[in-house]
């Protein structure tokens, strides 16, 4: 999935070289792209907002 959507040029980097976590997003039209975070896992589910 990550080379995938690395040759698409569909992952941003925010993790200001701190990589914690890597976060898939999808909107309506199932375009998917990928962040790279500094922030974990278990803190961005607490912080989802449904």
């Amino acid at each position: 999935m990550y080379e995938n959507l690395s040759s698409k040029n569909k992952i941003e980097d925010i993790s200001c070289n701190q990589k914690n976590s890597f976060i898939l997003i999808s909107n309506m039209k199932n375009d998917v792209k990928g962040f790279i975070s500094n922030i974990g896992t278990n803190t961005i589910k607490k912080r989802i907002i449904v």
